[in-house]
């Protein structure tokens, strides 16, 4: 997802886990959709929550080997996982596309990897803010038909 990288860099927002790993080279984001039993599980066993959630984002520069032993193939620096099912609910609350609401998924947990948080009012005012800002260049970028495949909007 190198469109996703320069999409991130655009914004000027300082992204480590994009700029490289442990051996200074880039590293790779790998983007998972998943059910919602599996995000539960997944926002259980990480973050110690209860329920369902929209995306989760997890950053391995300072664990792990850098490289897979079996295939030499690179490790993830960052992993990006999205439900589908909550991306739909939200569509159809808010009057946009499940691919829109999707993408907003994947930006957010792409700024979660760049250091932002939104856990508090004033850093999820400014997560929201770098939010739209990405939304934007996306769209600009034509990012949704890349991505998904979608025809473009008129």
């Amino acid at each position: 997802m190198q469109v996703l990288r320069e999409l991130l860099r655009a914004t000027g927002l300082q992204a480590p886990a994009l700029d490289g790993d442990r051996t200074g080279e880039d590293g790779r984001i790998d983007v998972y959709l998943v059910g919602p039993r599996r995000m539960r599980r997944l926002n259980s066993m990480f973050t110690g929550r209860t329920g369902l959630t929209d995306v989760l984002a997890f950053d391995y520069r300072r664990s792990g080997p850098s490289l897979d032993l079996d295939t030499e193939d690179a490790m993830p620096v960052a992993e990006v996982f999205v439900c589908p099912d909550m991306a739909l609910a939200a569509a159809a609350r808010y009057r946009t596309t499940v691919h829109r609401e999707i993408l907003r998924y994947i930006v957010h947990g792409l700024l979660h990897l760049a250091g932002l948080d939104d856990h508090v009012p004033n850093a999820r005012r400014r997560m929201r803010r770098a939010e739209r800002r990405l939304l934007a260049l996306a769209e600009r970028m034509r990012l949704l038909e890349e991505l998904f495949e979608v025809p473009p909007r008129s």
